[in-house]
């Protein structure tokens, strides 16, 4: 379902995002 697919990409984004943050603030 397109659905399902749209929300793993929207949490492997998030989870990009956090570990790009946990690297600059390190």
């Amino acid at each position: 379902m397109p659905w399902q697919y749209e929300i793993q990409r929207d949490r492997h984004i998030k989870f990009l995002i956090s570990v790009k943050y946990i690297l600059v603030f390190r």
